[in-house]
């Protein structure tokens, strides 16, 4: 279980704007009621939704990357891996998730508070919930591309840590963040696939 954090996040921008983020961002559930989801602003890569990874014994063979269709499961061959690392940096669905959203399972019970606009100006609350911090990533980037401004006050539960973040960033700090979250992600996986390879010396 991650620890979660609270996001209550304001979103305001020209009315076309807001409109055509809304409109990327809501969907309709098995009953036909309105959802929210602003991964779909930068939705995962197909070929990763399905891919299930750890550690699997098939054939004989142990991997860490394999797809399940009903009763077939098959591995990740390795030039598939090598060309989702070369088109998105990783093969694997989580690390893409951190990657490009800044956390595990970018937003989550997103719901809609309220929707007002004045003049050309529309505003809208949401709330949602997310593993280990907020996903500064998503809301940065849909800052960016939807023209939009965005606050963000987070609160991490069990009080480890709180704060109000705003976007978009300037084109230079975007840079500069991404470049070293990005960097942080890679030292702390190589330095969890040492541990793991010298327990299994």
């Amino acid at each position: 279980m991650p620890n979660w954090t609270y996001n209550n996040t304001q979103i305001v921008g020209n009315k076309v704007d807001v409109a055509n983020f809304l409109k990327t961002i809501i969907g309709k559930d098995d009953k036909g009621e309105n959802y929210y989801d602003f991964t779909k602003c930068n939705p995962m890569p197909i070929e990763l939704q399905n891919l299930h990874q750890g550690s699997r014994s098939i054939d004989g063979v142990t991997v860490d990357a394999w797809y399940e269709d009903g009763d077939d499961v098959r591995p990740m061959m390795d030039m598939v891996k090598d060309r989702l690392i070369k088109e998105h940096k990783t093969y694997k669905p989580i690390d893409w998730q951190y990657n490009n959203w800044g956390t595990k399972w970018g937003d989550c019970q997103t719901e809609l508070l309220s929707d007002e606009t004045v003049d050309d100006t529309r505003t809208l609350e949401f709330y949602f919930e997310s593993a280990w911090g907020e996903p500064f990533r998503l809301l940065n980037d849909i800052a960016i591309k939807f023209n939009l401004e965005i606050e963000n006050k987070w609160d991490i539960e069990l009080g480890n840590g709180d704060g109000v973040s705003t976007y978009p960033w300037s084109p230079e700090d975007t840079e500069q963040i991404y470049t070293q979250h990005e960097y942080e992600l890679e030292s702390m996986r190589n330095n969890v696939d040492k541990i793991f390879n010298a327990d299994t010396l």
